[in-house]
């Protein structure tokens, strides 16, 4: 933290930089009152971290079905924490204050997530928390109908596709490859999403070929709506939403 306030101060760093705190700090942050917004214009305090299964490529995302092609047959990916835990955890940071940030790639993992979210909204309601799921990976229609309930902002790398997409369909197969990383999908529903930078690929995805992504642009409401720029995945300290 000092290093990216002096880095400002200096202007080393001319970025307006949003720092995400890893979880296991929250005891101590609540502890004085910090939470998600602290900061200024140039540099602030953005959401709680925490982690909650592994990857695709490595196949310790955690799953529903087990992965294919796997020295273990019966390989459903880890999770990082037990689930009793990481409620717990997503609820203290909630109650505090503080906007959540969960890395979750396989759809076990997502819906855990959920489970999470919801318990802590219906136990403090809050209308504009923005918290986040990111890669957000294998999205059933379910999981997608439950993220556009409550709002939950979809922070994707829709890039993976075309670095990775022989890989998911190796390990995951045409039908649950198919399932991953759909934009268009979650732009029917209304769902924001948060991207780096104004460029979004329209991906599609051919079952048993190497994936392909077409670099054409998505619709201006993709991009500057409440979908496809990361000032959608930040809460300021007025609770606006800029764009940079």
């Amino acid at each position: 933290m000092g290093a990216f306030q002096r880095a400002t101060e200096t202007g080393v760093n001319p970025l307006r930089t949003t720092l995400m705190m890893h979880h296991p700090l929250l005891p101590h942050l609540a502890a004085v009152g910090a939470r998600t917004g602290f900061g200024s214009d140039r540099l602030r305090w953005g959401p709680l971290k925490i982690f909650i299964d592994g990857s695709l490529i490595g196949r310790t995302a955690a799953v529903t079905q087990p992965f294919l092609h796997d020295p273990q047959p019966d390989n459903l990916g880890l999770l990082m924490m037990g689930e009793a835990v990481f409620r717990e955890i997503v609820m203290d940071a909630h109650r505090a204050g503080w906007q959540v940030a969960v890395h979750a790639i396989g759809d076990r993992a997502i819906a855990l997530v959920l489970d999470a979210y919801e318990a802590a909204l219906d136990a403090y309601p809050r209308a504009d928390h923005r918290h986040r799921i990111e890669h957000c990976g294998i999205l059933r229609p379910d999981l997608i109908a439950r993220i556009a309930q409550r709002s939950v902002v979809v922070v994707p790398q829709p890039v993976f596709i075309t670095e990775y997409g022989d890989s998911f369909i190796r390990h995951l197969g045409p039908e649950r490859a198919a399932l991953t990383y759909p934009l268009r999908s979650l732009l029917d529903a209304n769902i924001p999403i948060g991207l780096p930078g104004v460029r979004l690929r329209a991906i599609e995805k051919h079952p048993g070929q190497r994936h392909r992504a077409h670099g054409k642009r998505c619709a201006v409401r993709a991009i500057r709506g409440n979908h496809g720029d990361g000032s959608v995945a930040r809460i300021h300290r007025d609770g606006r939403i800029r764009h940079v």
